[in-house]
């Protein structure tokens, strides 16, 4: 008797079960600290059967980061679509990524700077730059069309920086915080929109 051959659809769910196991492996250790072997293990195939996937760690490892860059892309996508009105938009949008963007957001920097070639890189900046600023920048391109923030020429700065403040704003988890993800949503929200100050904008 020949031996069973996989369904395209088996096939398809393999490798996405091996893509998430390995960006859990890989958010928490880091690249380094995690072999193919642990990553079959946890998967529970060999390595051949991995390795039938993926040809090795660096090409698996860009994939994680290409897949949870497209899947925040399509979420926030998905929200800025549904929610149109400013300050909804960018409530929803921040709780999203506080919720979905790995808890060791340094870690993924530090071995994508340092364990990926340069076209790697730049391939990641563009998929990081499509999921991440292009669609943040879009609320603040409407809002600022609609009137309803400061226009970013009166500031010498453009829709794109603003975007960038924002997202400089959730890279870096508060120390000490014991806000739940809704507070801590709206307190990002209230300091990018009003800032700080008593006074009556």
């Amino acid at each position: 008797m020949a031996p069973k051959q996989n369904t395209a659809a088996e096939m398809g769910d393999t490798r996405r079960n091996i893509i998430k196991a390995a960006e859990g492996l890989f958010m928490e250790y880091g690249y380094r600290a995690i072999s193919t072997r642990k990553i079959a293990d946890t998967c529970g195939l060999t390595q051949p059967a991995l390795y039938h996937h993926f040809p090795n760690k660096k090409s698996l490892y860009v994939e994680v980061v290409r897949n949870y860059l497209f899947e925040m892309q399509t979420g926030l996508e998905r929200i800025i679509k549904r929610h149109p009105e400013l300050e909804d938009s960018l409530y929803r949008v921040t709780r999203y990524i506080i919720l979905h963007q790995p808890k060791k957001l340094s870690q993924m920097f530090h071995d994508i700077e340092y364990e990926m070639t340069p076209e790697d890189q730049m391939m990641i900046h563009q998929s990081w730059r499509e999921a991440y600023q292009i669609p943040i920048s879009s609320i603040f391109e409407r809002a600022a069309a609609e009137g309803t923030i400061k226009d970013p020429e009166s500031l010498a700065a453009t829709t794109s920086i603003y975007s960038q403040i924002f997202m400089s704003m959730l890279s870096h988890p508060l120390q000490g915080d014991s806000k739940t993800l809704d507070q801590r949503a709206r307190l990002y929200t209230e300091v990018i929109l009003r800032g700080l100050s008593l006074e009556k904008m």
